[in-house]
């Protein structure tokens, strides 16, 4: 027979799935994972779009960004995937990070405007010191900063 859970621990499984599922985690497990690891959460969309911007801020062990991506209408859902950029062939530089947004349109109508895609989200599981940060839209890149880590 298999193993049964108390109260507490199926409520406990269930407020890490919960929280794993808000900050847009494929499992709990990208929680407590050791190393850089990206958290991601796309805000409303709008019209109103003022152009493509994105800023980062260091923290204690961690990076937090923040941007909006243009797109031909706000229909539009936003991917992020954490991206640590290569030295030579097989060699990682470290300390060196892209983070590559993607905009994927949703299907059906739409409402005809350009649109703008907020987001925000944060690098953890980083060691303190400099980094190389750079986020793109779309393959193209919007900022690229040396952010302290502490």
């Amino acid at each position: 027979m298999g193993e049964e859970l108390t109260r507490r621990q199926f409520l406990k499984a269930g407020s890490l799935l919960g929280i794993g599922t808000f900050l847009g985690l494929q499992s709990c497990e990208d929680l407590f994972k050791p190393g850089p690891h990206l958290l991601f959460e796309q805000l409303e969309s709008s019209c109103a779009s003022d152009g493509e911007t994105a800023q980062l801020q260091g923290g204690k062990g961690k990076l937090s960004f923040s941007g909006a991506v243009e797109t031909p209408n706000p229909c539009h859902d936003l991917q992020a995937e954490l991206v640590t950029m290569r030295c030579g062939p097989t060699e990682r530089c470290p300390n060196t990070h892209e983070v590559a947004i993607t905009s994927k349109p949703q299907g059906g109508s739409c409402i005809e405007c350009l649109g703008s895609v907020p987001y925000q989200g944060e690098i953890r599981g980083l060691e303190a010191g400099l980094y190389a940060i750079t986020i793109t839209h779309d393959g193209r890149p919007i900022a690229e900063a040396q952010v302290q880590v502490d």
